[in-house]
């Protein structure tokens, strides 16, 4: 993936946007186009609708990205449910430390 750091929380690369997902522990993808509207790209990243990523056939992540928040809907394979802050980047995927003014 060819992906370049646009804040503490996301990556973005030609095939969509790209955060940490604490409740899966591995980065998701949010694709550009197909129906998807981005708002503010950076740490407070805005997206409509929900997105549902599944794999393995029995893992689902479901949830609402909303002003650098994502909310975890029931359907989710890990615990975490409602409103969680995106994580910051692990360090194996960012290209530095950015400071985001309050």
């Amino acid at each position: 993936m060819n992906a370049m750091q646009i804040s503490r929380k996301f990556r973005e690369s030609d095939a969509g946007y790209h955060h940490w997902c604490a409740g899966c522990n591995r980065l998701h993808t949010l694709p550009k186009g197909r129906g998807w509207t981005y708002f503010s790209p950076g740490d407070g990243m805005s997206a409509i609708p929900s997105f549902h990523l599944s794999w393995q056939n029995e893992r689902v992540c479901h949830y609402f990205l909303t002003n650098g928040q994502i909310d975890y809907l029931a359907d989710c394979h890990h615990a975490l449910r409602g409103p969680q802050p995106v994580p910051d980047l692990p360090e194996d995927y960012r290209d530095f430390e950015r400071e985001v003014p309050a």
